[in-house]
C-alpha cells in the first residue's frame, strides 16, 4: 500500500481530526478484510472439501485404473502368449504348405508332360484311326470284290466238280473197257484172221461208243495177220503204259476230291484271295490250283489220246 503524504497541521485539533478520520478509514478497510478473510475462508473450506472429494474420486478412479491396467496387463500378457503360440503354429504350417505348394507344382509339372504326351499319342492315335479306317475302307472294297469273285468261283468250282466227277466215271469206263481189250488180246494173240475179226468186231463197237478218251484201234486185216502179229508185243507195251498211267491219274482224282470235300471250310475261306484277320489277302488254296491243273491235264490227255 502507498505511503501518504502527513499534511502540516497547523493546529492539534486539525491533527486530531486527521488522525481519527485515518483511524476510521483503517478500521473499514480492516473490517473489509476480515469480511474478504472469512469469505475467502468459507471458499476455501468449501474448495477445500470439493478437492478432498475430487481427490477421493480420482484415487478411486486411479484404484480402477490400476485394477484395470493389472486385468489388461494380464489379458496382454496371456494375448501374447498366444499369439506367440499362433505365430509358432502359423511357421509351421506355412513351411508344410511351402513344402506341400512344392510338391504340388512338381505333380503339376509332371501331369503337364504327362497330358503333352497324351496330347501327342492323341494325334497320333487319330491319324493312326483315319489310317485304319481308310484301310478298313479299303479292304472292304477289296472284300466285297473278293466276295464276287468267290461266289463266281464257288459256282466254277462246282461245275468243275460235276465235269470232274463225269470225266473220273468215264475214265473208268474206258479203263475197264481196255483193261478187258487186253486181256483179250493176250488170250488170243495167234488166232486166224477170222477169228480175230470176230474178236476185234465187238471190241471195236465197244470202243467206238461216245468216250472222250477211248482209243481207234485200227482192225486187222488179213492181208496184215504177219503185221498183226509182229508188232503184238508193242501194241500190248503201249496200251499197259496208258492204262497204268490212266490209273495214276484217276486215283490222283479220287485222292484230291476226297480231301477236297473232307476240308469244305478251308477251301471257301481262302479262295480268290480273301482277307484274314491281321488285313493280308490270301492266296488260293493249292487245292483248288491242283485240281484245274489235274482238268486242263485231263483236256490235254483227251486232246492227245482221243480219236
Amino acid at each position: 500500500m502507498a505511503s501518504t503524504e502527513i499534511p502540516i497541521f497547523t493546529t492539534p485539533q486539525e491533527e486530531i481530526q486527521y488522525w481519527k478520520k485515518r483511524l476510521e478509514e483503517k478500521q473499514q478497510d480492516m473490517d473489509d478484510l476480515e469480511t474478504s478473510f472469512n469469505e475467502f475462508q468459507d471458499f476455501s473450506k468449501q474448495l477445500e472439501e470439493e478437492m478432498e472429494e475430487e481427490l477421493r474420486l480420482c484415487e478411486k478412479k486411479c484404484s480402477d485404473l490400476q485394477s484395470q491396467h493389472a486385468r489388461l496387463k494380464n489379458d496382454h500378457e496371456t494375448v501374447l502368449d498366444k499369439l506367440n503360440t499362433s505365430n509358432r503354429e502359423s511357421s509351421k504350417l506355412i513351411n508344410s504348405l511351402q513344402d506341400e505348394v512344392t510338391k504340388l507344382q512338381a505333380i503339376k509339372q509332371t501331369l503337364t508332360e504327362d497330358k503333352r504326351k497324351l496330347e501327342q499319342e492323341n494325334d497320333s492315335l487319330e491319324r493312326r484311326e483315319r489310317a485304319s479306317s481308310a484301310s478298313v475302307q479299303d479292304l472292304s472294297d477289296k472284300l466285297d470284290k473278293v466276295m464276287e469273285e468267290n461266289v463266281w468261283m464257288q459256282s466254277e468250282l462246282e461245275e468243275s466238280k460235276q465235269i470232274a466227277d463225269e470225266t473220273i466215271q468215264r475214265l473208268r469206263d474206258d479203263i475197264r473197257d481196255l483193261r478187258l481189250e487186253i486181256s483179250v488180246r493176250e488170250r488170243k494173240p495167234t488166232l486166224k484172221s477170222s477169228s480175230s475179226s470176230s474178236t476185234e468186231k465187238p471190241n471195236s463197237i465197244n470202243t467206238k461208243r461216245e468216250n472222250p478218251i477211248s482209243f481207234n484201234i485200227p482192225r486187222a486185216q488179213k492181208s496184215q495177220r504177219q503185221k498183226t502179229e509182229d508188232t503184238a508185243s508193242s501194241s500190248r507195251a503201249g496200251s499197259l503204259l496208258v492204262v497204268t498211267e490212266l490209273i495214276n491219274l484217276v486215283s490222283d482224282l479220287e485222292n484230291r476230291i476226297s480231301n477236297f470235300r473232307l476240308k469244305p471250310s478251308n477251301s471257301n475261306g481262302n479262295i480268290a484271295g480273301t482277307p484274314t484277320h491281321d488285313g493280308s489277302i490270301a492266296v488260293p488254296n493249292p487245292t483248288h490250283i491242283t485240281y484245274f491243273k489235274t482238268y486242263k491235264f485231263i483236256n490235254k490227255s483227251q486232246r492227245v489220246f482221243i480219236k
